[in-house]
């Protein structure tokens, strides 16, 4: 039976060291979480910054494919700007950000010269929040598919649903009371000391599926 805690507010909280949390978390199949792209979507978008080369390289005659965290992390991409790109891809599969996407397709070379760079955390948020305002989201999310390190922690993907699940204080451990879109740069490291600290507590457990349970299971439990 699942142990919780109570929060100030009088709200349960689950214990990630406890059952069944301790048990599920390390066995997130974190390489397949997955989106759907769809072609017809992105087409215009690629179009527009000229990039159907990549758009070709990319979809080819498919209509749609399944993106993966596991292709993210593992594929030998020919160049790295087709990188940059499906990461934007599976961090906004239907393209609806319209002036995140448009930015990120205008500047994608600058931003395939930076993303693989290994900097300090500042750095590597300031060179690529510079590069047409990317933000907290999409800048993580790049970090954590280049299997960055930063402090010795491994990146993470910190978007706006983590945020609220971390601000809101809903898992023991893993709050970070006052956080939000705006500062979360700055709590990032302590957001990445967190999800270690919780997963070196667990057999065989990595950080991600940390990250991973948050954003699908932080809001719902």
């Amino acid at each position: 039976m699942a142990q919780y805690y109570v929060n100030k507010k009088g709200e349960t909280m689950p214990n990630p060291l406890q059952p069944p949390w301790a048990n599920l978390i390390p066995l997130i199949p974190v390489a397949e979480h997955s989106v759907s792209v769809a072609a017809h979507l992105w087409e215009p978008h690629f179009a527009q910054h000229g990039l159907q080369n990549h758009f070709q390289a990319i979809f080819g005659n498919n209509q749609a494919f399944r993106l993966s965290r596991g292709r993210l992390q593992n594929h030998a991409y020919p160049a790295l700007q087709q990188k940059c790109l499906e990461i934007l891809m599976w961090g906004y599969p239907t393209g609806a950000q319209g002036n995140l996407i448009a930015a990120f397709l205008q500047n994608v070379n600058e931003i395939a010269e930076v993303a693989p760079q290994n900097l300090q955390w500042p750095d590597y948020y300031n060179q690529l929040h510079n590069i047409g305002n990317l933000g907290i989201s999409t800048i993580t999310k790049l970090a954590y598919f280049y299997a960055h390190q930063f402090d010795e922690l491994p990146a993470l993907i910190l978007d706006q649903k983590v945020i609220r699940v971390l601000n809101e204080g809903r898992w023991v451990g893993l709050a970070i009371p006052g956080i939000n879109y705006g500062n979360a740069p700055g709590e990032y490291l302590e957001y990445l000391q967190r999800a270690s600290d919780i997963a070196d507590q667990l057999e065989e457990c990595t950080t991600d599926q940390i990250e991973l349970l948050l954003f699908l299971c932080g809001e719902a439990f």
